[in-house]
């Protein structure tokens, strides 16, 4: 399904989940400003300081004045987490930035104040938002705000928490929906929120608040009807009776016992919730020893014969041929999708949580172009020095030598030191907070080679052969 729209490309046709994970261009940020412009800049001063950017009507009609269909909730995230904190680096006049800093009631950039300072009498409130603006040489305006004194608006916590589920509950490479069993739990969830809101208050604290205050009023908050049904989707919310009702106008809905939406489908939409029954296989049925030869094929699949180089390959995220391959050469019958939904949303995370060689860990997070968990990077830094490109991702590292705190370059980003290993096995190790554990090998070394031994990639497959040939011994003995 494609429609014909403004996006990116300007107006272009468009897939639905292109809205979703497409960065927004030049064409989408320039449309915006002159919307904006058109809304707080009248010359009407009464008419300067009705227009609200943090209500979500402003945005709809914003999509109605220019066809696009970026979601509304897109629009203002954007706006407030790109446009607005750069609106001093925006490619407009002096004049219209002047306009919009008053008119939209914003802080202003403290270089953007100073320099405007040394031409114009500018006074601001403590939120550094301009109250007042005299210059009649070069701008020929005069701007001050009634009785000194603008209202503060405020970004109500539920309007945050909102815009964040919005986000989180698509898929940040297809735009899809995700399952609510794709979603991590609320510990991690809310955990993620404060990170990313840096709010005083505690992930539990958070969860509180979400769970009593805010999700049962989710049928009046201000987000769009097809929104709406996301989030009660994906975060397996039960559904108000009204809202029920509003939803069956525009689309086919079914809901549980309990009123939690098992199947959405509207002219632009469907969703449908995996079979209970496939979702308790898809959680439960993994065993150590099967998740330990799926990192054992993807590793062997991502090396390069005769070569030392790791390159780019991620065929284990989105290859479905991939999966169906590794499939063959297991006992248990299961369908590719299943595979790569596994690998990618519940191994992939806790990667760093299996108890195999570091430099393995950092061949597959080099390969498949995933940044490291922040403990595993942590743990990395104490011994060595970490190099990351633009994404977070590590694109070179290089170990100290402890003895005499000298640091041993690497020219090739796939060689890495370490000490020799002689044996390693595979044990069953618990996880918490996942229902099938990941990959745990043990580490025994039984002699160590001196400081100055390093090893290339050559060195580190001869180990990872070990480890495979163990595990598919284990897996042949059962058999």
């Amino acid at each position: 399904m494609s429609f014909y729209a403004f996006g990116p490309r300007g107006f272009s046709a468009y897939a639905p989940q292109e809205m979703i994970v497409t960065e927004f261009s030049w064409i989408e940020d320039e449309a915006i400003w002159a919307y904006l412009y058109r809304k707080c800049c009248s010359n009407d001063i009464s008419e300067q300081f009705i227009f609200d950017t943090y209500s979500m009507r402003s945005w709809q009609e914003f999509k109605k004045e220019t066809n696009s269909m970026r979601p509304a909730w897109k629009l203002r995230s954007h706006y407030f987490n790109k446009l607005a904190p750069n609106l001093h680096k925006a490619f407009l006049s002096g004049e219209a930035k002047v306009k919009l800093y008053f008119g939209l009631g914003m802080s202003m950039n403290k270089a953007f104040l100073d320099e405007l300072r040394t031409e114009a009498v500018v006074d601001v409130d403590q939120f550094t938002r301009m109250i007042r603006f005299y210059q009649i040489d070069k701008y020929k305006l005069y701007m001050e705000f009634p009785d000194q004194l603008r209202p503060l608006s405020v970004f109500p916590e539920s309007e945050k928490m909102w815009m964040f589920l919005c986000q989180r509950i698509h898929d940040p490479l297809t735009g899809d929906v995700l399952q609510p069993s794709m979603m991590p739990n609320n510990s991690n969830l809310w955990r993620e929120y404060k990170k990313a809101n840096t709010t005083p208050k505690g992930a539990q604290t958070l969860m509180k608040i979400f769970q009593e205050d805010v999700a049962p009023n989710l049928h009046l908050a201000d987000i769009d009807i097809q929104t709406k049904a996301k989030l009660y989707f994906a975060l397996s919310l039960p559904v108000n009776h009204e809202q029920i009702k509003r939803f069956q106008e525009i689309a086919s809905v079914m809901v549980d016992e309990s009123r939690r939406i098992v199947y959405y489908k509207d002219t632009m939409l469907e969703m449908q919730l995996d079979n209970a029954k496939q979702v308790k296989q898809k959680r439960n049925v993994f065993s150590v020893e099967e998740e330990n030869r799926m990192y054992a094929f993807v590793y062997k699949h991502i090396q390069v014969p005769k070569s030392a180089s790791i390159p780019k390959n991620r065929d284990a995220l989105f290859s479905l041929k991939f999966w169906n391959r590794f499939n063959r050469t297991n006992s248990i019958n299961r369908d590719g999708q299943t595979y790569l939904k596994h690998f990618r949303y519940i191994m992939l995370p806790v990667l760093h949580l299996a108890n195999f060689p570091k430099e393995m860990k950092l061949a597959l997070l080099r390969s498949l172009d995933q940044p490291p968990n922040e403990d595993f990077l942590t743990e990395l830094r104490k011994d060595g020095i970490v190099t990351l490109n633009s994404k977070g991702c590590i694109v070179g590292y290089s170990e100290r030598n402890i003895k005499n705190e000298a640091i041993t370059d690497v020219d090739n980003t796939s060689e890495y030191t370490m000490s020799d290993v002689e044996a390693m096995d595979v044990v069953p190790v618990k996880r918490a907070r996942y229902n099938s554990a990941p990959p745990q090998l043990s580490l025994t070394q039984e002699s160590v080679v001196p400081e100055t031994h390093q090893l290339n990639m050559f060195d580190i497959r001869e180990v990872v052969d070990e480890i495979i040939q163990k595990v598919s011994d284990t897996h042949v003995s059962k058999l």
